[in-house]
């Protein structure tokens, strides 16, 4: 059992010479764990021995929580990068390039660029387009066919709005669970629970 337990030292010994990553905690471990065998060298067979592993089982066990800890948390800033460069593409081709929609309003047929576009509301299979400036235009589509042709700057934040993060003021979050979404313009538009995280997400 020593030979592995001193070549697991030497290694680990090397590896924070070499300054990986959190090898040293791993050498003084094991360290602890061969010198306490030639210090209690006569009864090491007995309680010493059995309190020596599960410290040290707790500590590997430690050892993989810290880094799963970790994994997790730079998962998560790598989705939250993620997040904020997929906004921040579809904010600039927002901008360079005016895309317009085609609305169909009480028999007429007019063109909209989405730039213009504040937030869409769904009713009874219809949607209601509100501008800049407080314009509304009612279309004969209705939302779900209005989410599929908007660029990626719109989202579905609740199942009867859609809004234009770029008139996006604050985000706020309610005591029931749900949020608040203040835009530019004065409104405010109700965000489900199930996709808040993704619209803070979006917005940080």
């Amino acid at each position: 059992m020593t030979i592995p337990l001193l070549a697991s030292l030497i290694a680990t010994g090397i590896w924070t010479y070499q300054r990986r990553t959190r090898a040293f905690p791993y050498f003084i471990a094991l360290l602890i764990f061969i010198a306490s065998i030639f210090i209690f060298k006569g009864f090491f067979l007995d309680t010493v021995f059995f309190i020596l592993v599960a410290l040290l089982l707790l500590f590997l066990f430690a050892e993989q929580a810290i880094t799963l800890a970790k994994e997790t948390r730079i998962r998560r800033q790598e989705e939250s990068r993620a997040n904020r460069l997929e906004l921040a593409l579809a904010e600039a081709e927002e901008r360079n390039e005016t895309r317009q929609i085609i609305i169909k309003s009480a028999g007429k047929v007019q063109r909209i660029a989405t730039n213009q576009i504040v937030q869409c509301h769904g009713a009874s299979g219809y949607s209601e387009i509100v501008l800049v400036g407080g314009r509304t235009i009612l279309h004969t589509a209705s939302l779900n066919e209005l989410e599929e042709t908007l660029p990626a700057i719109f989202l579905r934040v609740h199942r009867s709005y859609l809004v234009n993060l770029m008139f996006v003021d604050a985000l706020s979050r309610d005591p029931s669970g749900t949020g608040t979404l203040s835009l530019t313009e004065g409104s405010e538009i109700p965000v489900s629970r199930r996709i808040l995280p993704r619209i803070r997400k979006a917005l940080i």
